[in-house]
């Protein structure tokens, strides 16, 4: 996965025997609403199915179960959808970095599958978000969890950058 550090920076971890540059990491709490840095505790390892997903020109490779912030451009309302379900419908990333102002909606393609494949993340609660690189000094967010029902019912990208 590709994070950002406490510094904006884009940094990579693929590996749990690596050590990584950075203590902390930009997330999108979703108990408040806003994106803040997590400090980086545990890394783990998971042997999955792998979706490779295309944003912003960018790719983005994640375990197919995770969620991804997606946006309805029309009404701003803001949701959960697992990765795997992408390919199902047009989907918009929601996009968020720390020199913005404002959210931005990309499409979302599925590029690839992989049926087994080694993912490496730091560990988060359920109401955290990673804040995946997809280039231009913005980010994606990405869970493992479903937070839609907890955290995001009714909820529209406004809220979040208020």
């Amino acid at each position: 996965m590709i994070l950002h550090d406490e510094k904006g920076d884009p940094f990579v971890i693929n590996s749990i025997r690596q050590p990584i540059h950075a203590n902390h990491i930009w997330c999108l709490d979703l108990s408040i609403l806003d994106y803040t840095l997590k400090q980086i505790s545990v890394l783990e390892e998971n042997t999955c199915n792998t979706i490779v997903l295309s944003i912003n020109n960018n790719i983005v490779k994640m375990p197919a179960f995770w969620y991804v912030l997606v946006c309805d451009p029309e009404t701003t309302q803001i949701d959960c959808v697992q990765a795997s379900t992408l390919s199902n419908n047009t989907f918009y990333a929601l996009l968020y970095g720390s020199n913005m102002s404002q959210t931005e909606l990309k499409p979302i393609t599925v590029v690839d599958w992989i049926p087994t494949d080694v993912n490496v993340y730091p560990t988060i609660t359920r109401n955290l978000m990673l804040c995946h690189d997809v280039g231009d000094d913005k980010w994606a967010s990405i869970s493992f969890s479903d937070t839609y029902s907890r955290f995001l019912k009714n909820k529209f990208s406004i809220d979040l950058v208020s």
